[in-house]
């Protein structure tokens, strides 16, 4: 049985469906489908053979009583390896379970038949398949004794977002004015599908717990996890722990928090006032040793607007305009001391960055530097700048922008 379970596990590892599902959570879910497929095989065979004789709720009850019996013993045994605890507990909640759902089932077979006019045998596999949703999604907290979820709903949502998302949907989006409110109705739907107050991530052998309480927040997270693992696992791995550690650009702290876990000093610079402050709160729950700075890092000394699409918590995209909603101060990371590894996401103002960093560059650089590119023209100028700075440069990340890693 260990055996196939490797096997499986590995099988899904190379599958676009790890990125939402841990390969073992994928195994039990297969399993799963597998039982419950010779479960349904059970229930339809029984209920069709009594709808001639038998009123279709009689039949439709004796084919549950069969086959959930059957399901708990089969997922028992192979889904869940005989897992341990009080074995009729398990049963009676495992029966409660899809007892409940089974009056989903038949609420969902009489609407069809007496209301719709249904066949009886197509309102059948309608029903079966209304309730099999809601069972999938209860059988692990009644087996699984870890607490593990199997599959995460945010996840997988965030991931197909981003298959269908594109630099020209968005831009579809904002021309005919539907970004903000696709926007708000997407992170609304995600945070529904995480109900979660935190999320723990992990890169590089450490981890950090971030909260995921606001819609947008979850999304910024989700979406850090999603577009950027690659990045953050190199950025951690590259942290050393004597390393003072420069975040320029740190939105709610995730590069921040893990990386705090190996290095000496953190300083998280985010410009957006109430982002700034779940970034504090997210160092000091993870114990990281570091300041947030509510400003802007650039060539001087000054203060810039700072115009957002979401004025909320994690919100993505903020720009520099003179009519912005916020007046923050901006600093040259000439004056944040000197660092050891820096990242750079600042959202087309990367080359403002640079210029506040001459003196660093030139008199104390620092060993490893991340810096996004957000297309080919900038990633070359960029490039050209840390070259020039003595850097070796490689591109590390191609997704719809570029991260440059600089490293002396």
């Amino acid at each position: 049985m260990r055996s196939i379970d490797s096997t499986l596990e590995r099988l899904v590892s190379r599958t676009p469906a790890s990125d939402v599902v841990a390969p073992d959570r994928a195994v039990r879910f297969i399993e799963f489908l597998f039982v419950g497929g010779l479960g349904m095989v059970l229930d339809l065979g029984v209920t069709f053979a009594l709808l001639s004789t038998q009123h279709y709720l009689v039949a439709n009850t004796v084919g549950f009583l069969l086959s959930v019996t059957f399901n708990f013993g089969g997922n028992w045994w192979l889904t869940y390896n005989r897992p341990g605890g009080n074995l009729a507990r398990q049963y009676l909640s495992y029966v409660g379970l899809h007892g409940a759902n089974f009056g989903l089932r038949a609420i969902s077979v009489a609407l069809l038949v007496e209301a719709v006019g249904v066949p009886a045998s197509v309102a059948t596999l309608i029903g079966v398949g209304v309730a099999a949703v809601a069972n999938f999604a209860g059988t692990e907290t009644i087996f699984g004794s870890d607490g593990e979820v199997w599959f995460d709903v945010a996840e997988a949502g965030n991931h197909l977002a981003h298959l269908v998302y594109s630099s020209r949907l968005r831009g579809l989006l904002q021309r005919t004015g539907l970004y903000n409110p696709v926007f708000r109705l997407y992170t609304h739907g995600v945070s529904v599908a995480n109900r979660a107050p935190k999320r723990t991530i992990s890169a590089a052998g450490v981890e950090a717990t971030v909260a995921t309480e606001k819609p947008v927040e979850t999304v910024s997270v989700l979406h850090t996890l999603k577009k950027e693992r690659d990045i953050l696992s190199r950025f951690v791995d590259d942290v050393r722990p004597d390393d003072a550690v420069l975040d320029v650009g740190a939105n709610l702290g995730v590069f921040s928090a893990l990386a705090g876990q190996r290095a000496r000093d953190v300083t998280a610079v985010e410009p957006h006032p109430r982002t700034a402050d779940r970034c504090r709160e997210n160092l000091a729950r993870n114990g990281v040793d570091g300041d947030v700075l509510t400003a802007a890092v650039g060539a001087g000394p000054g203060t810039i607007g700072l115009a957002v699409d979401q004025d909320a918590v994690g919100t993505q995209r903020p720009e520099i305009a003179s009519d912005g909603a916020y007046d923050v101060p901006m600093i040259p990371a000439d004056r944040l001391g000197e660092v050891d590894v820096v990242k750079v996401d600042v959202e087309g103002a990367e080359q403002h960055v640079l210029d506040g960093m001459a003196r660093m560059l030139a008199e104390c650089p620092p060993r490893v530097i991340y810096v996004e590119a957000h297309d080919d023209a900038d990633a070359r100028s960029l490039r050209d700048r840390l070259e020039a700075a003595e850097y070796r440069v490689e591109t590390v990340a191609v997704a719809n922008q570029q991260y440059l890693r600089a490293a002396r």
